[in-house]
């Protein structure tokens, strides 16, 4: 075996450790939803919401598509109207109306 052909396998080999050593999203906690009402509580929806993320190992970058997934209802409608403005879950150095969580936050917290 040539040192090139030996190369490139101990890279294959590497990439494949990572991939198997990589934390895999799971379904191990299911997703709240949340329609809006008011009798619901928007930060107990964050809050489960992010227990669930943890939980399930969901990447960083994933998390503002599965959030809106879990919308229904009222909530999901504002979503819409928003979802021109609305980039990601709550990505630091980004705009506070580009952030889903502290939009949704600000938009449905009903304490005064």
């Amino acid at each position: 075996m040539d040192n090139n052909a030996a190369a490139v396998l101990t890279a294959a080999l590497t990439g494949l450790q990572n991939v198997v050593a990589a934390p895999r999203e799971g379904r191990v906690a299911q997703l709240p939803t949340f329609s809006g009402r008011a009798d619901e509580d928007v930060r107990e929806f964050i809050q489960r919401l992010e227990i669930a993320f943890q939980a399930n190992q969901v990447a960083d970058n994933r998390r503002f598509h599965i959030a809106i997934s879990c919308l229904t209802r009222t909530a999901a409608n504002w979503y819409e109207l928003n979802r021109a403005t609305l980039a990601n879950w709550d990505t630091a150095g980004q705009a506070n109306n580009t952030r889903f969580r502290t939009s949704i936050i600000e938009r449905f917290d009903t304490v005064a």
